[in-house]
């Protein structure tokens, strides 16, 4: 049972935390580095640390390396060598952020202790947008700000009447939307009603921006987002609806009676659900142009709303 018992014990004591705050006291950036890359490679394996608190000291490591190689700025030989560490520290910070993209849209309590622990930011956007930005990342920063509205509801506000100043020919939301991960897009399929017809996926399902859960009568983790979906669906008529990934119709159709769910609903064939690689309880977005990407995190339906503001209803 030690073997078991070890790793949770190293979870419950921090973990990675204390390499790090071994670098932060030391200054040592080849220690930095190699927690990173240690770090990184348990990310791709096994591994008994939740995901997000993996990114979260990722993250941080790059965050403070950033810091460590900028302090050198100032005693560089030379105007190249100066230049080369601005490099450097910049792609260590931007490194930060894309990490940041990566666990900010979930539940932060996931990773909030470890930033306090380490008298660090729990996101690091925000510092990322603090520092001097040259005029030619303009647009690369309005989208780490609207990622940063994405992960913080606090900053909405701010930062749409920020950028309805600044770009007042543009919509919020049609930028909001051009942050979503890289989609892929939606394989040819025919899909069954519950009534029984055909239809073609692409051409008869999908109607401009299109959410899609997908779910078996037995998904008890489903609950609630069945219920938000079949809100969805009343607020926008064929913009939301029902993947069943049941195969058995008259099943999916009782189920659904009996939960007084009024949502459209399709059902997949198999070959469908392994394309898209879900499986119940997977949400996925479809845009007009029929390329889909995963709807993830805990304010996703922030995420649905945006993009059904852009749809004629």
């Amino acid at each position: 049972m030690l073997w078991i018992a070890l790793p949770v014990l190293w979870t419950a004591l921090g973990g990675w935390r204390e390499p790090l705050l071994v670098a932060d006291a030391t200054g040592d950036v080849a220690l930095r580095d190699r927690t990173i890359a240690a770090l990184t490679a348990r990310l791709g394996g096994p591994h008994v640390e939740p995901a997000n608190r993996l990114l979260y000291w990722i993250a941080y490591a790059n965050f403070r390396q950033s810091a460590a190689v900028a302090a050198q700025m100032a005693a560089a030989p030379t105007r190249d060598a100066a230049l080369r560490l601005t490099l450097v520290a910049s792609r260590y910070h931007y490194a930060a952020t894309l990490l940041t993209r990566r666990f900010g849209l979930d539940d932060p309590r996931e990773w909030r202790d470890e930033a306090h622990a380490l008298g660090a930011p729990w996101e690091f956007i925000s510092p990322y947008l603090a520092a001097p930005q040259p005029a030619a990342s303009h647009e690369a920063g309005w989208r780490e700000r609207i990622w940063l509205a994405r992960i913080d509801p606090s900053q909405v506000d701010d930062i749409e009447a920020r950028f309805a100043r600044e770009r007042p020919d543009e919509d919020f939301n049609t930028a909001w939307v051009q942050t979503f991960d890289e989609g892929v897009s939606l394989p040819e399929s025919t899909v069954t009603t519950l009534g029984g017809d055909a239809v073609d996926l692409r051409r008869d399902v999908v109607n401009g921006w299109t959410a899609m859960l997908a779910w078996t009568p037995d998904c008890e983790a489903c609950r609630d987002d069945l219920l938000r979906f079949d809100a969805l669906g009343r607020a926008f008529p064929v913009h939301a609806l029902l993947l069943a990934i049941d195969q058995d119709v008259e099943r999916v159709r009782l189920s659904l009676a009996d939960r007084g769910i009024t949502l459209p609903t399709i059902v997949a064939p198999t070959a469908l659900v392994r394309e898209l690689r879900v499986s119940a309880g997977s949400r996925i977005l479809v845009s007009p142009d029929r390329v889909f990407v995963p709807l993830r995190g805990v304010r996703w339906e922030d995420d649905v709303r945006r993009a059904f503001s852009l749809a004629p209803r």
